[in-house]
């Protein structure tokens, strides 16, 4: 049994862990990859001298938002015995691979860039946990197949979590047959494990509002107002510039470690992940007003809305939203992976007990 299957059992046994059947499945994988971790690490048998060592496969774990993926990988992450591993969300690793490419001198398009990039990553990470994977970018789907090419000939293992199954990744993207191999070459490299259970566990049992305000009216209006006060602490309110690979962008309200916006600020001008995640890292608290019913029509304000949580939540940044709805009404279609998760994320991240666990800046304690 792995250091994590222990740690797993202990949780349900101390009620840190509502037991779920629909886990057993994932549990089952996860363990046997921490066994195989244990084993590669310890000194080769005379027959793997000859023969090398066997490999290890990796685990690919999908189901729909809010069914603990992420919670079975990070407990997987915090006690698998790997020294050389690392956790990380999609974007960022993203923004880390095309830091890395840019920095080899090669062009960012050529091979060379890609298989340096591999390269350094793999020379850091022997353990890869990757969590929300999904494809919507063709330039990241055309660098993906080469990358983890590149990242599984150098011992890399992954662990991942998703919406979708593999064979589900960038389902309507242009060129998607230059993908394919990709996916089915992910396919043999790791164990795919769904998921399936009907709990949402991201839904808190209580309806706390505090952090989250609707309808944008005049009694919440001056709520927010009364509560960016507060956070400010006396501190005056000043514009602050983060740069982001050598642009800069400028937040005209910050104060105290606090960023107040708006939604048109945040998602209805060209900012891209990396910005999202700059934000997200550099204010622990950050104030999110006037977000509208966002429209079908509306694609890239919805994108950029996603990432935005996305990026605070990894980052365990402390949310308050002044906006017309609830978080499942946001989207008018309601219908796709990454907008349920951002709902999903809106809940969990207004209920009482994400914010009981921040402390004043917003970080988790």
């Amino acid at each position: 049994m792995s250091s994590f299957k222990q740690e797993y059992e202990h949780g349900i046994a101390t009620n840190a862990i509502v037991p779920d059947p629909a886990y057993k499945k994932a549990v089952d994988a996860l363990d046997r990859l921490g066994i195989d971790l244990e084993r590669a690490s310890k000194p080769s048998s005379l027959f793997e001298r000859f023969e090398g060592k066997p490999e290890t496969r990796g685990v690919y774990l999908w189901g729909k938002v809010g069914r603990g993926k992420s919670m079975l990988m990070n407990l997987f992450f915090d006690y698998v015995p790997e020294p050389r591993k690392r956790r990380i969300h999609f974007h960022a690793f993203i923004a880390d691979v095309h830091a890395r490419m840019e920095s080899s001198g090669k062009t960012s398009s050529s091979g060379g860039s890609i298989a340096s990039a591999a390269e350094s990553f793999a020379r850091d990470v022997r353990l890869l946990c990757l969590d929300e994977l999904e494809v919507t970018d063709i330039a990241d789907a055309m660098i993906l197949g080469r990358l983890f090419d590149g990242l599984f000939e150098r011992g890399v293992t992954m662990v991942a979590t998703s919406n979708e199954p593999p064979d589900g990744l960038y389902g309507n993207g242009a060129n998607r047959d230059l993908f394919v191999p990709f996916i089915e070459r992910l396919k043999e490299r790791v164990s795919v494990v769904e998921i399936a259970g009907d709990h949402d566990y991201r839904l808190g049992e209580e309806d706390e509002t505090a952090l989250y305000m609707f309808p944008v009216d005049r009694e919440n209006s001056e709520r927010f107002e009364r509560l960016w006060q507060k956070a400010l602490g006396g501190a005056p309110e000043r514009p602050e510039e983060v740069t982001v690979h050598g642009r800069g962008v400028t937040y005209l309200r910050t104060g105290n470690g606090c960023l107040r916006v708006t939604f048109g600020e945040v998602c209805g001008r060209a900012l891209s992940a990396d910005d999202h995640l700059a934000l997200a890292h550099r204010f622990g608290t950050v104030f999110l007003e006037n977000v509208p019913v966002i429209a079908r029509d509306q694609e890239d304000e919805a994108r950029r809305l996603v990432t935005l949580i996305d990026a605070l939540y990894e980052a365990k940044a402390r949310l308050l939203v002044l906006t017309e709805v609830e978080p499942h009404d946001l989207f008018e279609d309601g219908k796709p992976d990454d907008h349920r998760r951002t709902a999903s994320r809106l809940e969990e991240m207004r209920n009482a007990r994400w914010s009981s666990c921040m402390g004043t800046s917003g970080r988790a304690r």
